[in-house]
């Protein structure tokens, strides 16, 4: 994370679980698209996701 903006293929923590930033992130400054490790492509608010750094 850069800023407070996450980068495309970026690992990610939400309230769904573990994931990656979507490719087309770039275009969204108010909301993050992450790709889960289900499969599923969800769109977040910042505050609702984390960067791997601070886990564990």
């Amino acid at each position: 994370m850069t800023n407070g903006v996450f980068e495309a293929g970026e690992r990610v923590i939400t309230k769904d679980g573990e994931g990656v930033v979507n490719k087309n992130q770039e275009k969204k400054q108010d909301q993050i698209e992450v790709k889960l490790n289900t499969g599923e492509i969800k769109t977040y608010a910042p505050t609702e996701v984390s960067d791997d750094s601070d886990a564990g």
